[in-house]
């Protein structure tokens, strides 16, 4: 069977040539109008489905309660008690933007002790990033992605949004 299959691309290899090309051609045509479909950071849930009517209903009831961006800071010497360690987050949050950042919850904005680990060694702020929409909130942290660091202090970006960053650059590329 593969024989004779193989005989006949064979004899008419010319002709097979030129059909692939058109099959390629096509789907390339065809293909391009993928890109325009496609969202980024996010849209997995059907606009319609009930999952996403109570996702909207409790959004406009309690407004939106996920942190964007977790910042953990973290020193090998100095705790979360110690007025430098707190003094180094708190001047990096305050030199974001309130237009781009509106909201930041730390251990000493909240008193939470989940705030805290390793010891007393490291802590997190949570940002809540401006935008209306996935698409903005990745903007909005594109343009503080350099200003989170904090001096004298190891400093490693994490959540939602930084993620989708993360997996769209990685996409495009």
């Amino acid at each position: 069977m593969f024989e004779s299959w193989g005989r006949l691309v064979y004899a008419r290899r010319r002709l097979v040539l030129a059909l692939a090309g058109l099959v390629v051609v096509a789907a390339a045509v065809w293909g391009t109008g993928v890109f325009g479909a496609l969202q980024s950071g996010g849209g997995f849930t059907p606009p319609g489905s009930q999952s996403q009517q109570e996702s909207n209903l409790a959004a406009r009831t309690f407004g939106r309660n996920t942190a964007d961006v977790v910042v953990l800071y973290t020193s090998p010497t100095l705790t979360v008690h110690d007025a430098a360690f707190r003094n180094a987050v708190a001047r990096s949050l305050a030199a974001l933007p309130r237009s781009e950042v509106p909201s930041a919850a730390t251990y000493w904005t909240t008193g939470s002790a989940q705030f805290v680990g390793d010891g007393g060694h490291a802590t997190y702020a949570a940002l809540q990033l401006a935008g209306g929409s996935d698409s903005a909130r990745l903007n909005t942290y594109a343009e503080i992605q350099g200003k989170i660091t904090a001096p004298g202090l190891a400093t490693q970006v994490g959540g939602q949004v930084p993620t989708y960053s993360a997996i769209n650059k990685e996409v495009k590329s």
